[in-house]
């Protein structure tokens, strides 16, 4: 269990930097990124998934609007695997805790948490990467004059090798029935 915690403190909170590499301005802005479970392969419909949860807690004081999420394969592959933006990141987004009629769903406020929910498609299992890279771009609110978007790139996560579990046709045509939580004795397991 040491070992894992390591791992989390390590590579979880990181500084917004901006797009061309620079040191971020003015007071450090501070984003935790977190795979509480590695994705592990599930074959359905005839093809491999990678289905998993990024959360994203902003530590800063003012919100922070997510504006898109781009997923690598490996560490220094130079495209993403998928990119979302816009509407499409609006439907992966949940919000625990908040109200349900937020305005936008991609504004994080100040100690506020959003979860990502992932599903990458793979045509077979030579496709299956041994890790997963994630890029995370935002709009910094509150004091930030330039407006300009800001990076964070996540650690590494390794993806699960095992041979991929076969699931029900029912489930696999609707992405939506993971999305709920159940909490049990420390964690909140999805079914």
């Amino acid at each position: 269990m040491k070992c894992i915690w390591t791992l989390v403190l390590a590579g979880s909170v990181l500084f917004l930097a901006p797009p061309d590499g620079g040191a971020a301005q003015g007071s450090a802005a501070l984003v935790d990124l977190d795979v509480p479970m590695p994705p592990t392969p599930v074959r359905a419909g005839g093809k491999i998934q990678l289905v998993y949860e990024l959360h994203v807690t902003n530590f800063r004081p003012e919100n922070l609007e997510l504006t898109a999420i781009e997923v690598y394969k490996d560490e220094g592959n130079a495209k993403p695997l998928v990119s979302y933006r816009d509407a499409e990141l609006i439907d992966l987004l949940a919000r625990p805790g908040a109200p349900p009629d937020l305005p936008d769903k991609r504004v994080i406020g100040g100690g506020m948490r959003a979860v990502v929910f992932l599903q990458l498609m793979l045509n077979t299992e030579t496709d299956l990467p041994r890790s997963l890279h994630h890029r995370l771009l935002f709009k910094p609110g509150g004091t930030d004059p330039t407006g300009a978007e800001r990076v964070v790139d996540g650690a590494s996560v390794v993806v699960h090798r095992s041979t991929p579990v076969a699931i029900a046709h029912r489930y696999a045509a609707n992405a939506g029935w993971r999305r709920t939580a159940f909490p049990t004795y420390r964690y909140i397991v999805a079914p």
